[in-house]
Formats: structure tokens, C-alpha cells, sequence
């Protein structure tokens, strides 16, 4: 099955050779990398302003490294300084952990191209970052769960009150709530894919990228709506077109106070803590774009 995260990595890569690793943080929930591209700083910063630079996140997944918290032998030396290209091609994409810090990376870059977007600097990052045609930026989170039947692939606790009492129901991946949850009584459980043919749409978080196991949750609802979700969201739905055209939308953050959430990712904070210096960002396809695609046309 297609790695989505290796293939994003190698995408980025070769439009980013000009850009360095400005620094790395690995909490116990969270991995946060910061990036600065000095070939556009040179072109277009003024003298003597600092560089502009960009961060992304990732969530840590520590937990599935065996009870393991010290990572520092982990991961190759990562410093400050080192061209994106070394970066890449020091990380093993077969371990988790190395998985985090490339999708930490790649975030890093999408926000750094779409910095240059917003700031009119015309660039192959920047370019590479666009929209595809069919999809526009959202300023709404309204989820596509009216009178739905709707799956959870990932625990997104606070969407939850909203769902029950908009959806026909809501099912979760059996492992990602426990018993003691408010609504526990009122979820159903997912115990397996093969179930997810019977939802019509699908919330997916992007942790699924990082433990490889995207392409086996999309393949398994092909008629569903599918929603990829959380702070470790790439935001760049044409990764995934035209391969897929049943994710029509994509929910993440771009991180807009770059030192105090670095601090936060130190401190092993998370997502509650995140709301102050990142803005919600969410792009959606047009119901027209997908009914097309649905229909083969």
C-alpha cells in the first residue's frame, strides 16, 4: 500500500533543498520542527531582519515505543543548521518515532510555503503548496455529520457532544475511548475496518500517517466521506488527488507564535494548549468536485 508520508516527504524535498533545520523539540505527546529557507531570506527578507521561519507538529506516538521515553539514541544527530536534504536522508521511515519528526518536517515546509503564498514571494515551495482545483479554504468546522452515520478513527473528544446530536450514530475504534468516557454509553464500538463500509463519513486523524496505517483505513470506506483531522494534518490535499477523491477535507493548524508552542511542546503539553498560538485551518472539496469523482466523470 502507498506510503503517503514517504511520498510527501520526497515531494517536499525536492522543492526545499535550500532550506535548513532551525530546531527540533520531542515531547512526550507532541514533536515540533521549526525551518527557515535562506535563498528566499536572502531574496526577501530586508538586511537585518530575522529570517522567516515556519514550524510544524506531529504527534510523538512515545507510548508505542515500548514504554521507552529517552530518545535521544533514537534518532540520528539532528542539529540546528543542517540542510533539509541531510534531514531526509538521516530519518529511518520504517520507525515511528523517525516517522514523527518527518511529518513534523514536512508540516514545517507546507507552512513555510504557505507563508511565501500569503507574502506574494512566487517560489517552487510556494507553488507546490497551492490549492488544487476543486478545493477552497474554509473559515467553517462544520463537519459533514447531518443525519450521517459516522466513524471516529482517532478519539476527538470534543467534537463527540456534537456529533451524537447531529448524527444518525457514532462509532469509535474500540481501543480509542474507555469506559469511563461522559458518552461512552452512547458510542458505538469500531471493532475492525471491514465495519467502516456501513458509515457514510469517516473522521480520521493524521496520526494515521505517522503509524502507516492511512491508505488501510481509506481503502476500507471508498463511498464515505472522509475527513483528515488534528495538528499533525499535512495541509496539502493535492498529496492526495486525484488518488482520493473520497478525503474531502482536510482540518489542521498553522502555528502562528512559533517560541511559546516550542515551549509548550518541552513542557509535554497538548492540543487544548495549542489554541492561543496556532490558528485552525480547514480546507474543503466542493460537493459538486466530489460527486463527479464519485460518478467517474
Amino acid at each position: 500500500m502507498k506510503d503517503y508520508l514517504l511520498l510527501l516527504s520526497r515531494k517536499l524535498l525536492a522543492v526545499s533543498q535550500s532550506c535548513q533545520l532551525l530546531d527540533l523539540r520531542i515531547g512526550l505527546r507532541y514533536c515540533a520542527a521549526t525551518v527557515s529557507c535562506s535563498t528566499e531570506n536572502r531574496q526577501k527578507s530586508p538586511a537585518g531582519t530575522a529570517p522567516v521561519r515556519a514550524c510544524g507538529l506531529a504527534a510523538s506516538l512515545l507510548h508505542e515505543l515500548n514504554g521507552c521515553c529517552g530518545n535521544d539514541h533514537l534518532l540520528p544527530r539532528l542539529t540546528s543548521g543542517l540542510n533539509i536534504e541531510q534531514v531526509f536522508e538521516g530519518l529511518d521511515s520504517a520507525h515511528p518515532l523517525h516517522r514523527t519528526v518527518l511529518l513534523a518536517l514536512c508540516n514545517a515546509l507546507i507552512n513555510l510555503g504557505r507563508h511565501y503564498q500569503e507574502s506574494g514571494n512566487d517560489s517552487l515551495l510556494s507553488r507546490f503548496t497551492c490549492l488544487p482545483a476543486g478545493w477552497q479554504s474554509s473559515g467553517s468546522d462544520e463537519l459533514p455529520i447531518e443525519h450521517k452515520k459516522v466513524a471516529m478513527i482517532g478519539f476527538f473528544a470534543p467534537l463527540v457532544p456534537t456529533i451524537l446530536e447531529k448524527a444518525t450514530c457514532l462509532a469509535v475504534s474500540a481501543h480509542e475511548h474507555g469506559p469511563a468516557h461522559t458518552y461512552a454509553k452512547q458510542i458505538l464500538p469500531l471493532l475492525s475496518l471491514t465495519e467502516l463500509d456501513a458509515y457514510e463519513t469517516v473522521i480520521l486523524t493524521a496520526t494515521s500517517l505517522i503509524n502507516n496505517t492511512f491508505t488501510q483505513v481509506i481503502t476500507a470506506c471508498p463511498q464515505a466521506t472522509v475527513v483528515l483531522m488534528g495538528p499533525s494534518a499535512p495541509l496539502l490535499p493535492a498529496l492526495f488527488q486525484p488518488d482520493l477523491p473520497q478525503l474531502t477535507m482536510i482540518a489542521g493548524r498553522h502555528i502562528v507564535a512559533i517560541d511559546p508552542l516550542l515551549d509548550i511542546v518541552s513542557r509535554t503539553g497538548g492540543t487544548p494548549h495549542f489554541t492561543p498560538y496556532t490558528r485552525k485551518i480547514t480546507f474543503m472539496q466542493s460537493s459538486l468536485s466530489w460527486a463527479e469523482a464519485k460518478n467517474g466523470e
